[in-house]
């Protein structure tokens, strides 16, 4: 897998993006249904983040709520 995190940053030891995750080399193209409203909290929001478009902004969405959920996972532990 290939790190999100360039081969200079990589040299220098900058880690200060705590998102780091390594991604495959290809997406996934998938359909998905949303409600409107839905959809449109996301075209609110997605520029506000930095995100270039509507599925980086999901993709960010989706992990952020799974690290979530897993941590939960532990508090009840």
């Amino acid at each position: 897998m290939r790190s999100h995190i360039s081969d200079n940053d990589q040299k220098n030891g900058d880690e200060s993006d705590i998102n780091q995750v390594a991604y495959s080399s290809e997406k996934i193209r998938f359909g998905m249904k949303l409600y409107p409203e839905t959809l449109d909290m996301v075209d609110a929001a997605y520029r506000k983040d930095c995100c270039t478009s509507r599925s980086a902004f999901i993709e960010k969405a989706i992990r952020f709520y799974c690290g979530y959920l897993n941590t939960q996972d532990h508090k009840e532990l």
